[in-house]
């Protein structure tokens, strides 16, 4: 019989299909081995990690303190302790001698040398005293004795040293440290001795003119004179100058170089003064006034300062020239101290016809200011004129007046009405004017209430005298 192909292709390809239960167990036997495959990795990886953390990179160790070993580790536990190499003996460098430096001389750069006070030079070390000693010199030539110890040389003159002079020193390249080293260079200062004393200044100065007479006399010198003291040792310190003619009065230094001389009742006025220090005063330093010194000045003669119509002790504004009290006094006020019979006869008041008003003088304690009150009453609204003729004499001194010196005025007139504002019979007035009434000389206010009527009355009335214009 002949077999069916198409089966016989069917049954090929059933035997080459696999069956299903076969393969669903080949893929689980699969996904069985794959999970016991890595959960072996995991627990590898697991097993491992310590030992690959000791092979990555670690933190530096942090450094502690170690003691001995507790006794209760065994000494086979402790790894062996190596011994630390020992420094090999570095021998310290010896510091090369330096030549010798000079850093400080006595005396400074500028200050004056003492006669008999040493001369002094420093070094940065300890000097050779042999030839330090022989490569000093002083020029001009000086006795004396030079002593090097340790890092100074001192010169000490046996004589003292001439006032007012310059001197060099010099230090030879000669002179050797201690250690041998010798100076680089030959050192070579000068310096001056305190000089002679002088008069530096003087108040007032020489030659001056017109001084007055309250200015006190004061010179000024260029060194020290007399030590500092107390204000009542001032009795024990010199007197330096000589005033000519006398003065009386009280002098006193202000300081060790400043004399002052204030006269007691001031100086002569139009006089001339010599004022001498005489040659050998003497400083603190020894240093001697080689000359006198002398200074001249002339004091000024007295002036006429201002004139009033007050009384003496009165204050206020000043007065108008054109309308002064008749009796009113008359003051003259002078630059100094008066004689009263001079000036009382070179005083004079006279009208415009050149009559003469009699009257009487009053002065102050100072006698620089006159008054003159007239026995009379003075004309209303008339010119006078009074003066202090220049042969008035100062209380003190020579001379007299600068100058004659005169003052022109003119009294008041009799009481009367000027003006008055608003003007008679003005109109359209402002309802806040004032009403002025300006009268031709002083009233007295007193007398004025009562004196004058306002038609209609009004209700409040304030009114006001001014004394220096004479307006109500």
């Amino acid at each position: 019989m002949l077999s069916n192909p198409a089966r016989a292709h069917n049954g090929k390809d059933r035997a080459r299909r696999p069956q299903p239960g076969r393969s669903q167990t080949m893929r689980s036997d699969r996904t069985s081995t794959l999970t016991s495959a890595l959960t072996l990795t995991f627990v590898l990886l697991l097993a491992l990690s310590p030992i690959l953390s000791a092979c990555g990179p670690r933190p530096a160790p942090t450094a502690t303190p170690t003691g001995l070993p507790p006794t209760s580790v065994p000494p086979s536990a402790t790894p062996p302790i190596k011994a630390l190499p020992t420094d090999t003996p570095v021998p310290t460098p010896t510091r090369p001698a330096l030549p010798p430096v000079v850093v400080g001389i006595t005396p400074d750069r500028g200050e004056e040398q003492v006669l008999a006070a040493p001369v002094t030079i420093t070094f940065d070390q300890a000097m050779d005293p042999a030839s330090t000693s022989s490569a000093f010199s002083i020029e001009p030539k000086v006795p004396g004795e030079v002593k090097v110890t340790g890092n100074q040389l001192i010169f000490s003159p046996t004589e003292r040293l001439q006032r007012g002079a310059e001197y060099r020193v010099t230090l030879a390249s000669t002179a050797a440290s201690a250690a041998g080293q010798k100076l680089q260079a030959p050192i070579s200062f000068k310096f001056a001795t305190a000089g002679f004393l002088q008069v530096t200044n003087s108040s007032p100065a020489a030659n001056s003119k017109d001084v007055p007479v309250d200015s006190p006399i004061t010179v000024a010198f260029n060194r020290p004179v007399v030590a500092l003291m107390g204000v009542t040792d001032q009795a024990k310190l010199p007197q330096p100058l000589i005033i000519t003619p006398t003065v009386v009065g009280q002098g006193e230094w202000l300081n060790t170089s400043i004399y002052r001389f204030t006269p007691r009742a001031g100086l002569a006025a139009s006089t001339l003064y010599t004022v001498t220090a005489p040659a050998g005063l003497t400083d603190t330093t020894g240093g001697i006034l080689a000359e006198p010194y002398t200074l001249t000045f002339r004091t000024t003669v007295p002036t006429v300062l201002s004139w009033s119509h007050r009384p003496l002790a009165a204050w206020g504004p000043p007065p108008n020239l054109l309308r002064i009290p008749i009796e009113d006094p008359i003051t003259a006020t002078f630059s100094m101290p008066m004689d009263r019979a001079s000036t009382e006869a070179a005083f004079s008041l006279v009208d415009a016809q050149k009559n003469a008003v009699p009257g009487v003088f009053t002065w102050n304690a100072e006698a620089t200011t006159l008054g003159f009150k007239p026995t009379r009453l003075l004309g209303f609204r008339t010119n006078y004129t009074a003066t202090v003729a220049a042969s008035a004499r100062p209380a003190n001194g020579q001379g007299a007046l600068r100058s004659a010196s005169s003052h022109a005025f003119r009294t008041v007139a009799l009481p009367g009405v000027l003006r008055t504002q608003p003007v008679n019979n003005a109109r359209q007035v402002d309802t806040d004017d004032a009403v002025l009434i300006y009268f031709a000389g002083p009233i007295n206010p007193d007398t004025l209430a009562g004196s004058y009527t306002i038609l209609p009355k009004p209700a409040r009335v304030y009114t006001y005298y001014n004394e220096y214009e004479s307006i109500f």
